[in-house]
């Protein structure tokens, strides 16, 4: 979260997949990036929710588990890209830039 101040983006963090989901849908977001392991409802599941309510916001995904099998299920799920963990801070925020420099 401090990384995303320091570049002047407002955010809002969640620890759970279902906070998370609740956030995402009850305010207006210009990207949502989720964990795929998270406790209660995954990533995935929460993208498969978030999407189907406005598919228009980008969602990114993070996840240690980066097989191929891992990288299709989420883009299935409605991720619009997928990070390996770990992954260099700069890579994320390049990543975030791409879609809210649109």
């Amino acid at each position: 979260v401090q990384i995303f101040h320091k570049n002047k983006y407002i955010v809002d963090a969640c620890y759970d997949g279902e906070s998370g989901l609740d956030s995402a849908l009850s305010g207006i977001y210009d990207i949502v990036i989720l964990d795929v392991m998270l406790p209660g409802m995954n990533g995935l599941d929460a993208t498969r929710i978030i999407k189907e309510i406005n598919h228009n916001t980008p969602v990114i995904a993070l996840s240690a588990y980066a097989f191929e099998e891992n990288i299709r299920e989420a883009k299935e799920a409605g991720c619009d890209e997928f990070m390996a963990k770990p992954f260099k801070v700069e890579d994320l925020i390049d990543m975030v830039s791409k879609y809210l420099n649109q």
